[in-house]
């Protein structure tokens, strides 16, 4: 399990592929558990009145579907495995990393009259486009097709999501 922990970190840096990862079930049920629980203390500290654990399973299982959606399309679904388990994985990975921004630990907006933007959020910024890099090249490269594509169906799968999942639960989600 850590050589696989140190694969995904590696597919974070850009330094790893999808098909690095072993095509198993149980590295794929880890990845997926590992994202439902970082996604639900996130939510549990943004949204403390909604439901955390309805909104990271559902938030865990679009996820999947539109995963799954769009290999079935692309006739790639023997990858399922491989570039689910680096999906899931790197998403727990890059949610954990955000959860210091989430908590409040660092400042994503300054107080007072005339506040600007603080340092968190450009952290915050930076690190949904970091994702947004890492998901294009898993997408590139699990279903073969040109960088500049898999970005903009990373941005799509973000913002599809995200639509999704405050017309589900609201803007708090």
């Amino acid at each position: 399990m850590l050589n696989t922990i140190r694969t995904l970190i590696r597919i974070c840096l850009f330094a790893a592929n999808p098909q690095d990862l072993p095509a198993d079930r149980q590295i794929l049920t880890v990845c997926v558990a590992g994202t439902f629980i970082v996604l639900f203390v996130g939510y549990n500290m943004l949204a403390p009145g909604a439901s955390p654990f309805l909104l990271a399973a559902s938030h865990t299982l679009l996820v999947g579907v539109a995963w799954l959606v769009l290999l079935q399309i692309t006739r790639k679904l023997t990858r399922w495995y491989q570039s689910a388990s680096a999906l899931y994985g790197t998403s727990a990975i890059m949610n954990l990393i955000s959860l210091p921004l989430i908590a409040g630990s660092i400042p994503v907006s300054a107080t007072g009259n005339g506040a600007q933007p603080g340092i968190g959020s450009f952290i915050l910024i930076s690190l949904w486009l970091w994702e947004i890099g890492v998901t294009a090249r898993i997408i590139r490269e699990s279903i073969e097709i040109k960088m500049s594509m898999s970005i903009g169906i990373s941005l799509l799968m973000s913002f599809v999501l995200q639509f999704i999942m405050i017309n589900l639960f609201g803007p708090g989600s």
